[in-house]
């Protein structure tokens, strides 16, 4: 199915506009946050820190 010229006018201005709305709103999101000096490059530390803290949560539920 071919789409007229209008139609794709109109997809790709819709597209623009929601990738721009996603941006700021990004922005907005990562901009308001105090971070450590190694963010956003640790990404393997901070991956691990996760799973202690929920490995932790796991057993004091299963040992207190």
């Amino acid at each position: 199915m071919r789409h007229t010229r209008e139609e794709v006018i109109q997809r790709t201005t819709l597209k623009i506009e929601r990738l721009d709305h996603l941006v700021t709103s990004l922005e907005a999101w990562f901009s308001g946050q105090e971070r450590k000096p190694e963010w956003p490059f640790d990404l393997d530390a901070h991956s691990s820190y996760h799973r202690v803290k929920d490995i932790e949560d796991a057993l004091k539920k299963c040992w207190f």
